[in-house]
């Protein structure tokens, strides 16, 4: 039955797989044109646009038919196991997207390969980002919460630079700069001394925030009316 419903969810998906799929090998020789390394920071770039679509599209997806959410409750499926395929389905393009940028790596060396580092960096940032806005999505609804998602954004990256600028002019790189350097920086370490037991550790930080949201998730919609 859990299969079932991760499958309702990639069939609301279907129409934009091409699109997904284009992105995940666009996007890293795009990024080559401009640079001559594209590294954690160009993958970073493709889970969280991947990702975003994935929400974007199935929450459209599900505004069109608000009756569906009732109608899964009156068959055989539990809230719970309604909103764990909504996560799983989330970190299934994740998943495409670390073969992907492997794959591609070898067609085009300036990408820099795919390593460990990387790939438990790209779960730990996405597990955070998804365990912050699905308990959203839930409490709030789609629209709600997609504003409130982008309007964080706007600050992060447009005031963080104006905030840099005005206590030290010295300091000219934005949120997304700043973030591209701890990113890299963190998957760097990640492939140094010893890579496992840290690997292991974020990996299981991540894991941890999943099942913290999923609980959040669940809690909230057990109390919605559907209606």
């Amino acid at each position: 039955m859990f299969l079932a419903l991760i499958k309702k969810d990639l069939l609301l998906i279907r129409r934009y797989v091409v699109l997904l799929i284009a992105l995940n090998l666009s996007v890293p020789f795009i990024m080559t044109m401009n640079t001559s390394f594209v590294g954690p920071m160009g993958f970073f770039i493709i889970v969280s646009a991947t990702a975003y679509l994935v929400l974007i599209a199935t929450g459209a997806k599900e505004m069109q038919y608000p009756r569906a959410a009732s109608l899964l409750c009156a068959a055989p499926y539990s809230r719970g196991m309604m909103v764990l395929s909504k996560y799983v389905v989330i970190f299934l393009p994740y998943g495409f997207s670390c073969a992907a940028f492997w794959g591609m790596s070898f067609l085009k060396p300036q990408i820099g390969g795919m390593t460990p580092g990387m790939a438990v960096m790209g779960f730990l940032t996405l597990a955070v980002a998804v365990g912050i806005y699905m308990p959203l999505q839930f409490r709030l609804g789609y629209e709600k919460a997609r504003y409130l998602i982008m309007a964080a954004y706007l600050v992060l990256v447009c005031g963080a630079p104006m905030l840099s600028t005005a206590v030290s002019n010295s300091v000219k790189t934005g949120a997304l700069q700043a973030f591209s350097g701890l990113f890299s920086s963190a998957a760097a370490v990640l492939e140094g001394t010893a890579p496992a037991a840290l690997a292991v550790g974020l990996l299981a930080a991540g894991i941890a925030a999943l099942a913290v949201s999923v609980g959040a998730s669940v809690a909230i919609y057990e109390r919605v009316d559907l209606g």
